[in-house]
C-alpha cells in the first residue's frame, strides 16, 4: 500500500506541480478516508509520509484556485481517479476552515496544520450538514459557490457520456441543495439533474422531472425546451409544438429554440436552406457550437461549405465529441457516395486513414456510462466496414453488428437508433438472421416512437425475406401509415405475380431494387429483374446487375449470366460484379478479354488483397492468351517475385507464360536466366517443353534433349498430343545439330524392344516405360528372353498370344527412349495425316525442279486459284490474305508475281481525307494498326521514323504473331542451313537461308519486336468478341483485329491500313460503324510535309510500297526533279537512278490504272525543266528521258501516245520564257530522236 500512495503522490506532483500544498491536502485526505473505510489500516508510518510530504512542500495557495482543482478532481481526471464521496469530503474541508479568497491572505494559510486530531473533526462536518447546524453566512456562502461549480462542471459530463455519474453525484449533492439559499442554484440542480435523466435515455423520468418543475417554476424555459427535444426525437410533433411553442412564448430568441425549429425541419422536409447570416449563440458557447453544426448538416451537397461550419463548431466546443464523430461520418459518407458511384476513387486506402481517428474518438468513450456515444461510435465502424467492402473481415462485421444491436435494442427507440437500423438492416441484410429481425420487430412494438417510413419499407424488404407470416409487418405499416408497404406485402402474401408487379411498379428505382432483392423464388426473381432492369435509372441498375449475375452464377446458368456481364461496364463495376464476371468468364473459357477487364478493375480497386497474387497470375494468363505478351511478361515476374502467394501448378504456368513469351521475343539468354532463377518452381510437361527450347536456343544439345525426354516422363497418361509436341521438339533438336540417334545393337536395360508380328513394344527394366509394356522383373521368362539379345536375332517367345508353344520371334528394332519417342511421334504424324487430320499435311515431293515444280502446283492448286481471281478484282484483299494464311506471304506474291495491287485509295477527295486523320494521330488521336501496314512499316524500314510521331497507338497481337513465328523459324536454322521452296509465278523458287544469314534476319525481326513491345499497346481480341458475320470470324484476325477494337472505342479512333476495303466491307456486313483511317503512305507524306521526315527517307519508303504493288501512289514533276538532284542547293548532284525509286514503270502504267494525259502532264513537265537546266548534259539527259518515256509508251499505243508526248513537250517548250531557245532545240532533239527510236523499236 505504502507503494500505492507513492504511485499516486507521483502522479499528482506531475500534473499540479504548481500547486504544491494542495497535493499534500489532496493526499493526506485521502488517505485518511481510506483508513476510515477501513479499505487499509492508518498506520504511523503512512501517516509519517503524509507530514514529511507537508512539510517539504507548505502550504500556499488562494481559494480560487483550490475550488477549480476541486471541481477538475469531482468530475473525474484522465490521470486519479477518485470516488465522489472522497471530493466531497475535501468539499467539506474546505467549507470547514472557512477559505473565503476575500478575508485570507497567503500567510493565513500556513497556520493551516493537518494533525490527526483536526483531520478527524473534518468527518464530522457532514454530521452538521445533515443536522443543519453549525452554519454562519460564510459556510452557506462557500456552498453556494462550490455547488456553481459543481453544477456547471457536471452539465459539460452529463453532455459527454456521463450523465448516470451526474444523476449520482446529484443525489450525494442533495444535502447541500436543502440547506442552499439561493433559488437560481436550486433550478440550476433540478434542470441539470432532468437533463442528466435525458441523456441517460431514462425518458420517462426526465418526463416526470420536467413537468415537476413546470409545476414548481412555470417560467422557466429550460424544462419546456426539454421536453420539445424529447418529443421531437420520438416523431411526437403535436406534443413537440405544444412544449416549443411555450418555450417560444417565454424566450423567442433563446438559441435552442433555433436548434429545435431547424432539426424539426430538417426531419420533416428534403431539403432546407438556412441564411449564412442566421447565427445564434454567444460566442464560445455550446449553443453557438451547436448553431455551426445545424447549418453543417443542412448543406450535405456543398461539402466545402458543410465541412468549414463543422470545423467551426468543433472549434467552439472541443470537448463535444459527437462534432468530431460526424466529421468522420462526412468523411465515411463521402468515400461511399464515391464508391457507389463507381468512381476509380480509391477510397479502400484512404479508408484505412479513417480507422486510426475512429479508433482515436473511441478513446473518449472509455469512462461512459451510456450507450449513446458508443453507439454512434459502433455505427462508425459499421460504415467503415461498408466502405472497406468486399475487403472487410467479415467476423469483424458480424461482431460491430451483435455490438451495435445490442446498444440499439438496449437503448430508447428515438429518430436516430431508427436511422442506424435503416443502415444496418439495408445494407448488411445478408449478415443477419430471421432471429435478429424479430427482435428488432419486438423493440420496435413496445417503443412509444411510431418508426419512420423508410424502416418500415426497410423492415418489409427484410420480411419478404425472412418470413412467411405478414401480419405484425402490415400492422407497424398500418400505424405508421406506410400504405404501399402494407399493400405490397399483401401481393406477396396472395401470390398473383402480375399484382405484385403492379405493387413494385409504384416504388421509387432504389426500392423496386430492393425489393426485388428480397424476393426468394429463383425464376420469380429473374422475371422482376428482366421486367424492371430497363425500366430504372442506371445508377440502380448497376445494382440488379449484380443481383442477376448472382442469381445466374449461383444456378450454374453460365451462358445467361455471360451475357448480362456484356451489358456491364466494367470499367465502373464494383468488386463483387467483377469477381463474378470473372469467375463466369473463366469458367466458360472463351473470354479472355472479360477475364482481363474484370481482373484490372480488380486490382486497380484493391478489392480481396488476400487474393491480389491470385488475381495477378490470371491476369497475366489472360493476358498470355490475348498476346497481350508486354504486360503478361511484366506481371508475371511480379507474380513469381511473390511465388509463394500462388499455387504449385500456378507458379508452374506463369514461369512458363513468362519463357514462351521471352522466346518469342528472340530473347533466349533472358529466357536462360529466368529458367535458373526459378529451378525450384516444380516442373510439368509444358515447362519440361519450354525449358528444352531455351536450351535448344543455348545451343546446349544434351540439356535440351534431357529436357524433352523429361517432359514425356512427366506424364502419368501419354495421350497423342504429348507424344507429338516431344517427337516434334527432338526432331527439330536432331535437324539443329544435323545428327541421328545411336541405334543399340544388343538388347539392355533402358532400351525399347520391337519383336516381330507383335504390335506392342517392350521397355527393359526400371523407368519410364511410356506406352510399352514394361518389362521390369528379372525372374520374368520374357525379360530373360530378351536381355542382352543382339539386333535382327530370333528368340523363342511365349505368352504374347495366349499359346504355351514357343514361337520363333526376330528382334526388329532396338531403340533408346530419345529414338523411340521420335519414332512413335513419326508414326502418329503419318496416322494424322492419312487420316486427314486439318493438322497434318501429307505431300509427295519429288526430287527433280519438274517433279518439285510438279508436287507444288498440285499442293498450292486452291492457293493460286484464290490469287487468280484475287488478281482479277474478284477477291478482296483481306479475303485472299485469310486464303493465303498470312500476310507477308499474300504481300510477297503479289510482288514477286508482278500481278495484282494493294489499294490504298480511291481518289484525290479519300487522300485529302487520310491525310487529315493522320494529322489527328500525329496530334495524339488512338490509333490501331493493322497487319497490312505493319507488314509495311517493317519491310520498308519506316517503323521507327512513322510510330515515334504517334503518341497513342495500339498494335494487335495478331499481327505481331507472324513475326514471332519468323523469329522462331530463324531462330532453329539447322546447321546445314535451312531450304524454302515456294512459287514464283509458274516456277519453283528455292531460298537458302545458312546459320549466318539466319542471324541477320533474326536481327532485324527481334529488333522490330522489341520496339513494338517497348513503345506500343499490344492488345488482343478474344473470339468472343467477334461478330458472327463470316466478315470476322473467318478472315485473319491480323487484318480484321484492328478494325474490331477501333470499333470497340468511344470516340474517332483511327485505324492505320494499306487495306480500306476491309473496313468497308466489316461495316456493311456487321452494321457497325466504319473507322476511319489512313496509310502508310499518307503518314510518311505528312512526316514530310511537316519536316518530321527527310526527302531521302521518304523516297525509300515510296519505293518498298511500290514494290509491294501500292495504289494509288500520286507523284508530280517536282518530286522527280527532286529525285535526281542530290546533296545541298549549293552542292547538287544529279543522280538520274534515284528516278528508279519512283517505280514510273508501274505507277504510270496501265494496269495501274493512272489517267495517262495527267502523266503526259506531269513527265512534259519534268522534261521541260531538264531542257533549260544546263547544269544536266546531254549525257545525263540520254539517261533520263528514257526513265520517262518507256512509262508512258509501254503496253500502250507507242505511236500514238509517243507523238502526243513529243507534241505537248514542243508546245510547254514554245510558250515558255526561254534563254537559249536554239540550244533548246538541239536538247530536245535528244528527246524526240529516242522516242523516235523506242517507238520503231529502234535500238537505243
Amino acid at each position: 500500500m505504502k507503494e500505492f500512495l507513492y504511485q499516486i503522490l507521483e502522479i499528482i506532483k506531475i500534473v499540479y506541480s504548481r500547486q504544491k500544498s494542495l497535493t499534500t491536502i489532496l493526499f493526506f485526505l485521502i488517505v485518511h478516508f481510506l483508513s476510515q473505510l477501513g479499505v487499509f489500516g492508518l498506520s504511523d508510518q503512512i501517516l509519517e509520509i503524509v507530514y514529511r510530504i507537508k512539510l517539504e512542500y507548505g502550504l500556499n495557495f488562494f481559494i480560487e484556485i483550490l475550488i477549480d482543482i476541486l471541481v477538475l478532481f469531482f468530475g473525474g481526471s484522465q490521470l486519479v481517479v477518485f470516488t465522489d464521496f472522497v471530493l466531497i469530503l475535501i468539499f467539506l474541508f474546505l467549507i470547514k476552515y472557512q477559505i473565503d479568497k476575500n478575508s485570507l491572505q497567503n500567510n493565513d494559510l500556513e497556520d493551516i496544520k493537518l494533525t490527526k486530531k483536526n483531520t478527524e473533526e473534518i468527518l464530522l462536518v457532514l454530521d452538521d450538514i445533515k443536522n443543519k447546524k453549525n452554519l454562519n453566512e460564510s459556510d452557506q456562502k462557500i456552498i453556494s459557490k462550490g455547488l456553481k461549480k459543481i453544477i456547471k462542471r457536471c452539465r459539460k459530463y452529463a453532455r459527454n457520456g456521463q450523465p448516470n455519474r451526474v444523476i449520482d453525484i446529484l443525489n450525494q449533492l442533495k444535502h447541500f441543495i436543502s440547506i442552499n439559499n439561493e433559488q437560481d442554484v436550486y433550478i440550476d440542480f433540478l434542470t441539470l439533474e432532468a437533463k442528466a435523466y435525458q441523456e441517460a435515455e431514462k425518458i420517462e423520468e426526465a418526463i416526470i422531472k420536467n413537468k415537476e418543475i413546470i409545476k414548481e417554476f412555470s417560467k422557466e424555459i429550460r424544462p419546456y425546451l426539454y421536453l420539445a427535444d424529447i418529443y421531437l426525437q420520438v416523431d411526437n410533433y403535436d406534443s413537440f409544438g405544444r412544449y416549443y411553442k411555450k418555450a417560444k412564448e417565454i424566450t423567442p430568441d433563446h438559441p435552442v429554440i433555433y436548434n429545435l425549429k431547424y432539426v424539426k425541419r430538417l426531419k420533416t422536409e428534403k431539403k432546407i436552406e438556412i441564411p449564412d447570416d442566421e447565427i445564434w449563440g454567444e460566442d464560445g458557447t455550446w449553443e453557438r457550437a451547436h448553431c455551426y453544426y445545424i447549418h453543417s448538416i443542412s448543406l450535405q451537397q456543398d461539402k466545402d461549405k458543410r465541412d468549414s461550419y463543422l470545423e467551426k463548431a468543433i472549434e467552439t466546443d472541443s470537448s463535444y465529441i459527437h462534432y468530431k464523430i460526424q466529421k468522420v461520418g462526412f468523411k465515411i459518407f463521402d468515400l461511399l457516395a464515391l464508391k457507389n458511384e463507381n468512381s476509380d476513387f480509391d477510397f479502400f486506402s484512404e479508408a484505412i486513414i479513417l480507422q486510426k481517428e475512429i479508433e482515436s474518438l473511441e478513446n473518449y468513450t472509455v469512462k461512459d456510462d451510456v450507450v449513446k456515444r458508443k453507439l454512434e461510435i459502433e455505427r462508425l465502424k459499421m460504415n467503415f466496414f461498408f466502405l472497406q467492402h468486399p475487403n472487410a473481415d467479415e467476423n469483424k462485421i458480424r461482431q460491430n453488428l451483435k455490438t451495435l444491436l445490442s446498444y440499439i435494442l438496449g437503448s430508447y427507440f428515438d429518430s436516430y437508433n431508427d436511422n442506424v437500423l435503416c443502415e444496418i438492416l439495408d445494407g448488411a441484410q445478408s449478415l443477419l438472421s430471421k432471429d435478429v429481425i424479430e427482435n428488432i420487430l419486438v423493440y420496435i412494438e413496445n417503443s412509444r416512437k411510431k418508426p419512420s417510413k423508410n424502416l418500415l419499407f426497410i423492415l418489409a424488404v427484410n420480411g419478404i425475406t425472412y418470413f412467411n407470416d405478414y401480419s405484425r409487418l402490415k400492422k407497424l405499416c398500418k400505424i405508421g401509415k406506410a400504405y404501399e408497404e402494407k399493400e405490397l406485402l399483401e401481393a406477396i402474401e396472395s401470390g398473383n405475380k402480375q399484382t405484385i408487379k403492379e405493387k413494385i411498379s409504384k416504388f421509387e428505382d432504389n426500392k423496386k431494387v430492393k425489393i426485388i432483392i428480397s424476393i426468394k423464388e429463383f425464376e420469380f426473381k429473374i422475371d422482376l429483374i428482366n421486367s424492371f432492369i430497363n425500366k430504372i435509372g442506371n445508377d440502380w441498375k448497376s445494382l440488379l446487375h449484380r443481383v442477376q449475375l448472382g442469381l445466374l452464377y449461383d444456378n450454374k446458368e453460365y451462358d445467361a449470366a455471360i451475357e448480362v456481364v456484356k451489358k456491364i461496364n466494367i470499367k465502373k463495376a464494383d468488386p463483387i460484379i467483377c469477381r463474378l464476371a470473372f469467375e463466369v468468364a473463366k469458367f466458360i473459357g472463351i473470354y479472355p478479354n472479360i477475364e482481363r477487364d474484370t481482373l484490372q478493375r480488380l486490382l486497380m480497386l484493391g478489392a480481396y488483397p488476400q487474393e491480389e497474387f491470385s488475381f495477378l497470375a490470371n491476369l497475366v494468363i489472360a493476358q498470355y492468351n490475348l498476346g497481350e505478351f508486354p504486360d503478361a511478361l511484366s506481371n508475371g515476374k511480379k507474380v513469381l517475385e511473390n511465388k509463394d502467394k500462388i499455387s504449385p501448378s500456378g507458379q508452374s504456368y506463369i514461369l512458363f507464360i513468362c519463357l514462351d513469351i521471352l522466346l518469342s521475343d528472340g530473347n533466349g539468354n533472358d529466357a536462360f536466366n529466368l529458367s535458373k532463377q526459378y529451378s525450384d518452381v516444380k516442373k510439368d510437361f509444358r515447362l519440361y517443353i519450354k525449358e528444352s527450347e531455351i536450351y535448344l536456343a543455348k545451343k546446349l544439345k544434351k540439356e535440351s534433349i534431357e529436357a524433352a525426354v523429361n517432359a514425356i516422363k512427366s506424364v502419368e497418361k501419354i495421350d497423342d498430343q504429348c507424344l507429338g509436341a516431344v517427337s516434334y521438339q527432338l526432331m527439330i533438336i536432331q535437324n539443329i545439330f544435323d545428327f541421328e540417334f545411336e541405334r543399340p545393337k544388343i538388347i539392355s536395360d533402358g532400351v525399347f524392344v520391337k519383336l516381330e508380328k507383335i504390335e506392342d513394344w517392350f521397355f527393359m527394366g526400371e523407368g519410364s516405360p511410356l506406352n510399352a509394356v514394361q518389362l521390369n522383373n528379372k525372374n520374368d521368362r520374357r525379360y530373360k528372353a530378351l536381355i542382352n539379345v543382339k539386333l535382327g536375332d530370333k528368340i523363342e517367345w511365349a505368352g504374347d498370344d495366349g499359346r504355351m508353344v514357343k514361337i520363333k520371334r526376330k528382334v526388329e528394332d532396338i531403340r533408346i527412349i530419345e529414338d523411340y519417342i521420335g519414332f512413335q511421334g513419326f508414326k502418329l504424324m503419318e496416322k494424322m495425316g492419312k487420316a486427314g487430320s486439318p493438322y497434318m499435311k501429307m505431300i509427295e515431293v519429288g526430287t527433280t525442279p519438274e517433279s518439285i515444280k510438279e508436287s507444288m502446283l498440285k499442293f498450292m492448286g486452291k492457293e493460286n486459284e484464290c490469287y487468280k481471281m484475287y488478281v482479277n478484282n474478284k477477291l478482296p484483299f483481306s479475303f485472299y490474305i485469310s486464303l493465303v494464311g498470312n500476310i507477308g506471304e499474300a504481300f510477297s506474291k503479289i510482288r514477286f508475281n508482278k500481278k495484282g495491287f494493294v489499294n490504298i485509295n480511291f481518289s484525290q477527295e479519300d487522300i485529302n481525307s487520310q491525310k487529315e486523320k493522320a494529322i489527328m494521330a500525329i496530334q495524339g488521336r488512338k490509333v490501331f494498326i493493322d497487319g497490312t501496314s505493319l507488314f509495311m512499316l517493317l519491310e520498308s524500314g519506316s517503323y521507327k521514323k512513322v510510330l515515334s510521331n504517334l503518341p497513342d497507338y495500339y498494335v494487335p497481337f495478331s499481327a505481331m504473331l507472324e513475326y514471332k513465328r519468323l523469329i522462331e523459324k530463324f531462330s532453329n536454322v539447322p546447321k546445314r542451313g535451312s531450304m524454302q521452296i515456294g512459287m514464283r509465278g509458274s516456277d519453283v523458287h528455292f531460298s537458302q537461308y545458312d546459320q549466318e544469314s539466319s542471324e541477320k534476319i533474326k536481327e532485324v525481326l527481334c529488333g522490330f519486336n522489341d520496339y513494338i513491345n517497348k513503345n506500343a499497346k499490344i492488345f488482343g481480341v478474344a473470339d468472343s468478341e467477334r461478330n458472327e458475320n463470316e466478315i470476322e470470324k473467318r478472315i485473319l484476325p491480323s487484318v480484321s483485329d484492328a478494325c474490331i477494337k477501333a470499333q470497340q472505342k468511344d470516340g474517332d479512333v483511327i485505324v492505320m491500313t494499306e487495306d480500306f476495303s476491309y473496313l468497308t466491307y466489316n461495316s456493311r456486313l456487321t452494321g457497325k460503324n466504319q473507322p476511319i483511317y489512313f496509310s502508310l503512305w499518307v503518314i510518311i507524306r505528312v512526316l514530310l510535309d511537316s519536316n518530321k521526315i527527310t526527302w531521302d527517307e521518304y523516297l525509300e519508303t515510296f519505293h518498298w510500297l511500290t514494290v509491294y504493288r501500292e495504289r494509288f501512289l500520286p507523284t508530280s514533276a517536282e518530286e522527280i526533279i527532286k529525285c535526281m538532284f542530290v546533296g545541298t542547293e549549293n552542292n547538287l548532284i544529279i543522280n538520274p537512278k534515284n528516278i528508279d525509286k519512283l517505280n514510273l514503270n508501274l505507277i504510270w502504267s496501265e494496269e495501274y490504272g493512272t489517267n495517262i494525259n495527267s502523266v503526259i502532264n506531269v513527265a512534259s513537265d519534268v522534261v521541260l525543266y531538264l531542257l533549260k537546266n544546263f547544269s544536266v548534259t546531254d549525257n545525263q539527259l540520254e539517261i533520263i528521258f528514257p526513265k520517262l518515256y518507256i512509262p508512258i509508251l509501254n503496253k500502250r499505243n507507242k505511236i500514238e501516245w509517243g507523238n502526243k508526248f513529243l507534241s505537248i513537250c514542243r508546245y510547254k517548250i514554245n510558250h515558255s520564257a526561254l534563254i537559249h531557245q536554239v540550244n533548246i532545240d538541239i536538247r530536245y532533239k535528244i528527246l524526240e530522236n529516242r522516242v523516235y527510236g523506242y517507238i520503231t523499236k529502234r535500238k537505243d
